[in-house]
């Protein structure tokens, strides 16, 4: 436990003695002496399971936050990158109906920007009910995120049409909580 858990289990404690003091003192009972030394130890155990409980919380959390970490660096979010990185780099030179050509002629390249979406938005959903750490997320990821949005900017709006629009509502909604970070 740390130095917080100590301190409140400290707290209840000493108030514990100070009202079975002031008990005793009132009572001159040595019986309700010891049942609040009953109801001082369901006190405590009940304090040290909500710590842990709530320590378990923010370890699932933070683990949840560097599963996304691993996914990026898995073979199919790789390759996925690695074909997005292609069309990156040449998107500033290309229009958009030449982006929009290139992802309708290669099916992988489509499906590699689709893993890539849907990445974030899987992740800007676990932010959204918070069960990941957005701060170390969004450190790691929003300037990717930001430039991936923008790049395939035609191939999005194209989708809103006639696909997910719910979902693209979602990736709209991470690129303004991080384009100011990026």
């Amino acid at each position: 436990m740390d130095k917080n858990s100590w301190l409140v289990i400290i707290i209840i404690a000493l108030l514990w003695s100070i009202g079975a003091v002031g008990l005793y003192a009132y009572n001159q009972d040595i019986q309700s002496l010891f049942l609040s030394i009953n109801c001082f130890a369901v006190i405590i155990a009940t304090t040290i399971n909500l710590i842990s409980t709530v320590r378990g919380q923010a370890t699932k959390r933070l683990e949840n936050t560097f599963n996304f970490i691993k996914r990026w660096d898995d073979s199919l979010m790789t390759q996925a990158r690695m074909y997005t990185r292609e069309l990156l780099e040449q998107s500033t030179a290309k229009a958009d109906d030449e982006i929009m050509a290139d992802l309708n002629n290669d099916k992988e390249l489509k499906r590699s920007v689709v893993s890539v979406f849907n990445f974030f938005q899987a992740m800007y959903m676990s932010i959204d009910s918070g069960v990941v750490n957005e701060d170390i997320l969004k450190r790691g990821f929003s300037s990717s995120y930001c430039r991936y949005f923008d790049a395939f900017r035609v191939w999005r709006e194209s989708c809103t049409k006639y696909e997910d629009i719910a979902g693209y509502k979602d990736l709209h909604a991470l690129y303004h909580r991080w384009s100011r970070y990026s």
